[in-house]
């Protein structure tokens, strides 16, 4: 449940009004807030704390494309809303060792569809990773966490609408290990301090399809 802050009737603000007159309350009006629920193993959903009203709809499934459906008018005595998912595109394949071409397992991708959509999967055993629900068009980032090897960050990575099935494998480099310790002017450690990196990456190495190179099968190395 959510609470709203709200003025109680007869409060007035006495530092913008001079007046000793009591003014009549100003009516509250309590404003809506999302809700959100998850359907059950039938697929059906239900809302029965909403006022009667406007509103919209945002389905959003692992397997599919993400929906919304505007304009649903909540009348006093109910609706009933039924929603179709699109199947959608679903893209998979392998993240091997640039360096040994091994497959990496329980490695974790993370795909930016939009600044709104994002999507997560893991690799299995094998170095396979399957994800569905994507549309056609551009996946502006996905990144790659593997065990002892280099952050994998591939931007811009296009989807077809010619099949609903897309391959595509990725390739990391293993990581190197930076370490070091850090000293005030005595010489002495110091504790608990945080250390960052970053990359300093040479814009004019990248490839057009994102910062690191990797294999795609439909249409060999870019």
């Amino acid at each position: 449940s959510s609470e709203a802050d709200f003025m109680p009737f007869g409060r007035r603000d006495r530092g913008s009004d001079s007046s000793s007159e009591e003014k009549p309350a100003e009516p509250v009006s309590m404003f809506s807030v999302a809700a959100g629920v998850t359907t059950s193993v039938d697929g059906r959903f239900s809302f029965d704390t909403l006022a009667p009203g406007n509103y919209s709809l945002s389905i959003e499934s692992n397997r599919h494309p993400v929906r919304r459906v505007d304009d649903v008018d909540l009348q006093e005595e109910g609706t009933d809303v039924d929603v179709v998912l699109d199947d959608g595109i679903e893209l998979k394949g392998r993240v091997l060792s640039r360096a040994t071409s091994e497959p990496l397992a329980n490695t974790r991708l993370s795909l930016r569809v939009t600044n709104r959509e994002r999507r997560h999967t893991e690799t299995d055993a094998a170095g396979l990773y399957s994800i569905g629900g994507l549309t056609r068009g551009s996946i502006e980032e996905i990144q790659i966490v593997a065990t002892g090897y280099s952050l994998g960050i591939f931007e811009n990575v296009e989807l077809d609408g010619e099949s609903s099935e897309q391959e595509l494998d990725f390739e990391l480099e293993p990581a190197a290990n930076l370490k070091g310790r850090v000293v005030d002017s005595r010489g002495e450690a110091v504790p608990n301090v945080r250390v960052s990196v970053m990359p300093v990456l040479d814009r004019g190495l990248e490839n057009e399809r994102g910062a690191r190179r990797f294999i795609d099968r439909r249409g060999g190395e870019p």
